[in-house]
């Protein structure tokens, strides 16, 4: 077998040391914070003697499933044996149940667990090597070049035995997963041998070498760095640094079992399912520990930013970590990996809110029962506790749980905020609800410092989610702000049903006042929107009240011209349902005042009785709560 093309092999340095240093990934000759997406096209499908699977990029990492072949090669030194033998190696690997050292199983039982059955990760070995120069020679070379050197001269050495077109696992003409296993223990983080993952950059048997891994055998077997390592080359996962030891991408929390990876990355390898919320689901739900995970993905960059939590169990692969409850993280695919503690691609937030996992690198304080929110410590999270729910750009993202119970085999928690009495108010704030195609500005005499302004486009709106613990009759008051001079109007979608709002002017933008509808909303989850329907109108904060007492509050909002009261016989009024509570003036044609009446809710329709003998033409004007809901000629 032939070496048909050599080029100069560049290393992708990813540290395992747990301390201050940092890893690099060199690229192209060139540092980079994570794989780039070129080195990441290769993904494993699965299969073997024609077995194939359909599990590529099937998330934002190469995802393979099924069985999974990878090469490992051995090599020792004249001044570092091999302290195990070829089956001894095998057996680490690949055996069931492995527990030599006090491991928890094997490798490949790393894989099968975490993955849920999903990924058998099985290892070749061939070996031992021994290496021309001594492994001090080689550890002493600068940077890498020592790794470079000496995998060079393994593959020309183990290239009449080994096919190496065997390990390309779906047949597209790349391999997925070679391994160098050396005897002795790594010496000097960014030298030498130290453990990393790499780029081969060369074609044996017609088949191109892309990822692999170098992983010590320091005399005693452990599983972390060989897990670690093949996290990087098979997966195409990046360090997380400024994490804790929430993954085994992460700190190296335990060597003999290492920690399982975080739900994110598994929920992205379809090892686990996401389950999709978004502001508007209010449902008191519960989860088993590595069942799912809750995916909150930001409406504007939907493919790349969003929130997700997932109800961790200190037992098992997680029994390092030092509690039990919803663990929080921020991705955002738009970051290279997690290169500085202000620039993370997956973050987790804490429920203490002491912010230790980004102290350092690799933090000391790397697990605390503290970080996970639970009944006992902090039962929810939402934008007003927690400012690190905002957006990465900064706007408010509406993130919020309530209701999170106690540690158990489940554990229950709301979507969205606790739920209201029946006759209780709500105020919610305009940015802090979903914002389409409009803007969020700062101002004093804003509520709560900002308000919703720019809502010119045809599709501008503002979402709100409401939660009610009973159905019924509410009624609605919008803050707004109108510096026209005439009257504006929003469209107004309730669950749905559609009607509109009046905003009359205000006198300058910016400048707020309060106009009151009734609307009927269900128990639970509600969807209340917003949205430019006749000139511009600034949206500062909406409020929502129960009905109670005898008072009716109506179906629908307000309307505009005569709003269809009429004359019935002699002696009655009627009017739309929504009308009712509505204080009625009647006038004649010079402006003098012929009577009163307020209407009154009877089945459907709002009533009262004619408050004066005229049968000429008469005029009405209409309020309610300090508001004119309309004006008109009454018709008989």
């Amino acid at each position: 077998m032939r070496i048909c093309k050599s080029v100069p092999i560049l290393s992708l340095v990813l540290g395992l040391f747990v301390g201050p240093a940092s890893a690099d990934i060199v690229w192209k000759g060139r540092r980079v914070d994570a794989w780039p997406s070129e080195a990441l096209q290769a993904s494993i499908k699965a299969g073997k003697g024609g077995a194939r699977a359909a599990a590529a990029m099937t998330g934002h990492y190469p995802s393979p499933k099924g069985k999974v072949y990878g090469l490992t090669l051995l090599v020792d030194f004249s001044d570092s044996p091999a302290p195990f033998t070829k089956a001894e190696i095998s057996d680490w690997l690949n055996k069931p149940g492995f527990s030599r050292d006090g491991c928890n199983g094997s490798v490949r039982d790393y894989y099968l667990d975490v993955s849920k059955g999903m990924v058998d990760f099985t290892n070749e070995v061939y070996g031992w090597y021994r290496a021309k120069h001594t492994k001090a020679y080689y550890e002493a070379l600068p940077d890498y070049s020592g790794s470079d050197e000496l995998l060079n001269e393994m593959l020309a050495y183990f290239d009449p035995q080994v096919d190496f077109s065997r390990y390309d696992n779906d047949k597209d003409g790349t391999t997925e997963a070679i391994s160098i296993v050396y005897a002795g223990a790594g010496q000097t983080w960014g030298q030498g041998l130290w453990p990393h993952s790499g780029w081969v950059g060369q074609t044996l048997d017609g088949t191109a070498l892309d990822r692999y891994q170098m992983s010590d055998m320091p005399g005693k077997f452990s599983n972390y760095v060989f897990v670690h390592e093949c996290g990087h080359m098979v997966f195409g996962w990046p360090d997380l640094y400024w994490y804790g030891d929430y993954c085994t991408m992460g700190n190296r929390a335990d060597d003999l079992n290492p920690v399982a990876i975080n739900d994110f990355f598994r929920a992205d390898q379809g090892w686990i399912p996401f389950q999709d919320v978004t502001a508007l689901d209010t449902a008191a739900v519960s989860t088993g520990g590595d069942e799912k995970i809750y995916r909150y993905r930001n409406p504007e960059r939907s493919d790349l930013e969003g929130f997700v939590w997932s109800y961790l169990q200190n037992t098992g692969r997680r029994s390092v970590i030092g509690g039990s409850g919803l663990f929080l993280q921020h991705y955002d695919f738009s970051i290279d990996g997690n290169s500085s503690a202000t620039k993370l691609g997956l973050r987790p937030v804490q429920a203490d809110g002491l912010e230790e996992l980004q102290a350092s690198q690799w933090p000391s304080q790397s697990n605390d029962p503290k970080d996970l929110f639970q009944a006992v410590a902090v039962d929810h999270f939402d934008e007003t506790r927690f400012p690190l729910l905002h957006w990465y750009d900064g706007n408010w993202s509406g993130l919020a749980v309530s209701e999170i119970g106690k540690s158990s085999s489940e554990l229950s928690f709301r979507l969205g905020p606790s739920l209201p009495a029946a006759s209780g108010s709500i105020r919610l704030e305009a940015e802090k609800a979903q914002v389409v195609s409009a803007q969020v500005k700062a101002n004093a005499s804003a509520s709560a410092g900002s308000y919703v302004t720019a809502m010119d486009g045809t599709a501008s709106q503002v979402v709100f989610a409401v939660n009610r613990a009973t159905a019924g009759r509410c009624s609605l008051t919008v803050r707004y702000a109108n510096g026209g001079v005439r009257n504006a109007s929003h469209a107004l979608s309730v669950n749905g049903s559609t009607d509109s709002v009046i905003y009359r002017p205000t006198g300058a933008w910016g400048r707020f006042d309060s106009v009151t509808v009734p609307v009927r909303l269900a128990q639970g989850r509600n969807q209340i929107v917003l949205g430019r329907k006749a000139d511009l109108a600034e949206i500062d904060a909406i409020s929502v009240k129960g009905s109670s007492g005898s008072v009716a509050v109506a179906d629908r909002p307000q309307a505009t011209g005569n709003a269809g009261l009429l004359r019935v016989g002699r002696d009655r009024l009627e009017a739309p349902e929504w009308m009712a509570g509505s204080r009625i003036e009647f006038l004649d044609p010079s402006g003098r005042v012929l009577g009163e009446a307020e209407l009154v809710l009877s089945g459907h329709r709002a009533v009262a009785s004619v408050p004066f003998s005229s049968g000429g033409l008469v005029l009405w004007r209409g309020f309610r709560d300090g508001h004119r809901v309309g004006i008109g000629v009454l018709h008989p």
